[in-house]
């Protein structure tokens, strides 16, 4: 609900604002960040390059590293106890990573 649709939005426009080729997607308490702009349909377009691969591993660790747990593939649940202040912990967390990790592990051609 409030707390997902919050943490999409800052982060959506966090990467509008770095000019990030990458996207975040969610239902539910469930979100995941793609690293490419095509539209996700299915499981498909959410396929990783191995450039994209790469980079989501380093996201990861990074994501891992700033006490957030994450999948590989750079997936993530939101659960009841959270509020606003843990929601935008995550969010910049992973902003943080995304623009590291462009600078180290370009994931676009």
């Amino acid at each position: 609900g409030h707390l997902r649709s919050l943490m999409l939005g800052s982060v959506s426009a966090g990467i509008a604002a770095h000019g990030l080729p990458a996207q975040v997607t969610g239902f539910g308490s469930l979100f995941r960040l793609h690293l490419h702009t095509a539209p996700v349909r299915d499981y498909r377009s959410c396929y990783a390059s191995p450039a994209e691969k790469k980079a989501l591993t380093a996201i990861h660790l990074g994501m891992l590293e700033r006490g957030f747990l994450m999948t590989p593939y750079c997936s993530g649940a939101l659960s009841t106890p959270m509020g606003e202040r843990e929601i935008d912990g995550i969010g910049t967390a992973l902003l943080d990573c995304l623009a590291a990790t462009a600078r180290t592990h370009p994931w676009e051609a």
